[in-house]
């Protein structure tokens, strides 16, 4: 039960700290709201209209595309620390980038600017 509670108390912490190096690298800017207004959703499957459609703020546009089949519920927690985790380890000054989660891969999360990934 120890070893479960600290690896919990890890991964919030990790989280934490991605949240704020994204916030610094986009200069808190629309990438996190972005985030947050998508993550907000604590019924999210992929796939679905509103996982692939994803949420948008000035520009910069977040979301998961995928072919799960059955398909697949995208624990809030999850999705919050994965986006934050992508922003914050992308090369790009916005956080844009797609990474594959999910059971098998088959989840594509994605962060875009002006480009379609």
């Amino acid at each position: 039960m120890k070893v479960f509670t600290m690896l919990a108390l890890a991964a919030g912490a990790y989280a934490a700290t991605d949240q704020q190096n994204c916030k610094h690298k986009t200069k808190g800017g629309h990438t996190i709201t972005a985030i947050e207004a998508f993550c907000s959703n604590t019924g999210i499957v992929v796939p679905s209209a509103y996982a692939a459609n994803g949420k948008s703020s000035g520009g910069q546009k977040v979301g998961v595309r995928g072919n799960c089949s059955p398909g697949q519920w995208v624990p809030q927690k999850y999705c919050l620390a994965q986006l934050y985790h992508m922003c914050a380890t992308s090369p790009d000054d916005h956080g844009n980038g797609v990474t594959k989660y999910g059971r098998n891969n088959c989840q594509d999360f994605y962060i875009s600017g002006n480009i379609n990934p």
